[in-house]
């Protein structure tokens, strides 16, 4: 019996299931209304359900706890009985942080009092995370005390997990923490400067330079051993020859991410668990969340970016889907909103629920656990209620949708972009690492409202001398040259995805063009990728500059060997290479890219999906007006209405006309 993740979804004993599911939180419901609740569920067209298992809810007191026997919600076991008698698979979530809205995140507060379990600012002080109901110090995953004190919970857990694990049970997949980022606090100097964090820091110094003596080389110190190197607080140097020590410090909280999350992984394993593993990155792709590197190098099967967005946020929902499909073997979104958080300030209404959710689906997801499916205390705005009762239009749109997947066998259709654009996440690290201090503000990102610096008042006044690094220091995520690239073929109406410079060369060869964005700084082995890729036929645009640097500032250029400073592509093997230095200059790549079709209005794009005989056409009207517009095409071709779209058909050309933030979807065959 076995369970793997693939491009299409959850295989299990090798047969393919879409990965759709929706959250339920047992321990807010009343036990006597599961079954209804879970009914209600199967009737919206769901197989797979997802729910949290909070610590602090199931722990009574250190080394005790109830699943049922005091308090009836807490019955995990019957929960999971009824969700495999109703035929539903199910997602467990069991933290140990949780977030879900919950007073301390789902943490006993006991663990989060505890001062060696803390993590620590710079000046030594617990860091608070402000949490509207009541603010908490941020726990440390360096801390060695903090996986003892899970251990027990986990152990607890086991019995249970394992009656229900696949195939005896429901449970298909199991998820290692929740959102594991520092709690939002993300600016590298922000924290973690706890003890345990200092020596997890030093040891991963130690397996990254072997000896004290390549570290004193590349930071220019005199270190007798590596336990006497400081974290840095804030970014104090004077030259790039002083930036290998800053940039590590920022790689290091990278480590400290997957290091938590491989150790967490790998305590539920020991303990019997052998369904895949996922984890729900909060919103970045940028440092200190690497995703490539946590699917591909941890034990983790599956990563994933949570959304929630509100219509005029689509460009958002486009890139961060743009990217999971560029640098994920499934497209996931662990969390997508439905429903609000109850100091969100808005509820979307049924109608916007549907743009986001199509939309998303429109640009490559392929795998979805809304958040909420049930509402519960702190969240509203959902197809069920708490009370077993439906809100009819937010019901009526998830039971048509999930049947138009499933007619359609949605998860065997993909885009087949040819275009790929790369991001630099070396560029990231640095624009996060040149800050003078990190403060830890109020605003929390995603909950509360508070008072927020610029960034850019703490960027350093001291000029590093780079010279292709953009001065767009609002957030280290932003790239300018990408965000141009992005634009221009959108404006030529070519389909791509993003992804960073960690992807595979594998990867990379499933697009005929590249445009990675390289500056000042790039390591050879990266320099080398572009140029193996190109060499085995692809082509490669470069820009805005040429690396001379790599990330220990020394001289370093395999690129600039071949390209020089003149415009033009390079011949590489059967490929080709070419700078793109100036933006103006995009029309003399001549790219060979042909889009099946042009639409001539800004505000609605479109998007075709294959399943390898049949195509299904995604148009989207992103504005908040009705608009309309001219799709042109080649030939003759017929458009059969699948999803808010009418038949159409016509030669070279279609009107086509949509109400304000709509998707439709057409099938599409040659006269």
């Amino acid at each position: 019996m076995s369970i793997e993740i693939t491009n299409k979804g959850i295989a299990i004993d090798g047969e393919v299931m879409p990965l759709y599911s929706g959250a339920i939180h047992y321990w807010r419901l009343e036990r006597a209304l599961w079954s209804g609740i879970l009914d209600k569920v199967v009737e919206l067209g769901f197989r797979i359900v997802e729910t949290y298992l909070p610590w602090s809810i199931h722990e009574i007191e250190a080394g005790k706890y109830d699943f049922g026997t005091i308090n009836e919600r807490h019955d995990i076991d019957y929960f999971l009985q009824l969700c495999k008698e109703k035929g539903l698979k199910v997602l467990v979530r069991p933290g140990p942080h949780i977030n879900a809205e919950m007073t301390n995140f789902g943490y006993p507060e006991r663990i989060l009092y505890d001062a060696d379990i803390q993590a620590k600012s710079p000046w030594g002080t617990p860091v608070i995370y402000p949490y509207l109901t009541k603010p908490f110090p941020i726990p440390s995953y360096a801390s060695e005390k903090l996986y003892a004190e899970v251990q027990p919970y986990f152990e607890a857990l086991q019995p249970i997990l394992l009656k229900h694990q696949h195939p005896h049970g429901g449970i298909i997949g199991i998820q290692a923490d929740n959102e594991t980022c520092y709690f939002f606090r993300d600016r590298p100097y922000v924290m973690d400067y706890s003890d345990d964090s200092i020596a997890l820091y030093r040891q991963w110094l130690s397996v990254r330079y072997e000896q004290i003596a390549s570290l004193n080389a590349a930071y220019r110190t005199k270190y007798a051993s590596f336990d006497e190197v400081k974290a840095p607080d804030g970014f104090k140097g004077g030259s790039p020859s002083d930036l290998p020590y800053y940039l590590d410090w920022v790689e290091y909280k990278e480590y400290q991410i997957s290091h938590a999350l491989s150790r967490l992984t790998g305590m539920m394993k020991g303990l019997g668990i052998d369904v895949p593993v996922f984890h729900n990155v909060a919103f970045q792709y940028y440092t200190p969340s690497d995703l490539i590197q946590l699917e591909t190098r941890q034990q983790l099967d599956l990563v994933g970016i949570d959304m929630y967005a509100e219509t005029w946020e689509a460009s958002m929902l486009k890139e961060k889907v743009k990217y999971l499909s560029g640098s994920s073997i499934l497209p996931f979104v662990p969390e997508f909103g439905s429903g609000s958080w109850f100091d969100r300030q808005t509820v979307l209404l049924p109608e916007e629920g549907e743009f986001t959710t199509a939309y998303v689906f429109m640009h490559g997801l392929k795998a979805v656990n809304y958040y909420m499916l049930v509402e519960r205390e702190r969240w509203v705005g959902c197809p069920i209620t708490r009370h077993q009762t439906e809100r009819s239009e937010y019901f009526t749109f998830f039971k048509k949708w999930n049947k138009f997947l499933d007619e359609q066998q949605f998860w065997n259709f993909e885009r087949k972009p040819e275009v790929l654009v790369m991001k630099n996440f070396d560029v990231g690290r640095y624009k996060a690492a040149f800050s003078t201090m990190d403060l830890n503000f109020m605003l929390s990102n995603v909950f509360v409202n508070g008072p927020e610096f610029p960034a850019v008042l703490f960027k350093p006044t001291t000029d590093l001398g780079f010279q292709h690094i953009d001065d767009d220091f609002s957030h280290w995520g932003r790239e300018r040259w990408v965000e141009k690239v992005g634009e221009l073929l959108e404006k030529a109406h070519v389909d791509f995805n993003y992804s960073d410079q960690h992807l595979s060369l594998a990867e990379m060869k499933k697009y005929q063009v590249i445009f990675a964005s390289t500056y000042d700084f790039m390591d050879a082995a990266e320099q080398q990728k572009l140029l193996d890729y190109a060499a085995e036929g692809g082509t490669v645009i470069v820009g805005p500059g040429i690396p001379y640097l790599d990330m220990k500032m020394q001289p370093c250029n395999p690129l600039g060997k071949l390209l020089g400073e003149q415009g033009g592509y390079r011949q590489v093997g059967q490929g080709k290479i070419a700078l793109l230095a100036d933006l103006q200059q995009w029309p003399t790549l001549e790219l060979e890219l042909q889009p099946p079709f042009v639409l001539d209005n800004p505000n609605l794009e479109y998007t075709l999906h294959t399943d390898g005989e049949r195509e299904l056409l995604f148009i989207a009207n992103i504005s908040k007006e009705r608009e309309t517009g001219q799709l042109s095409f080649s030939g003759a071709r017929t458009f059969a209405g699948k999803w808010n779209a009418q038949d159409l058909s016509g030669a070279d050309s279609v009107a086509v006309n949509l109400p304000a933030y709509t998707v439709a979807i057409w099938e599409v065959e040659q006269k």
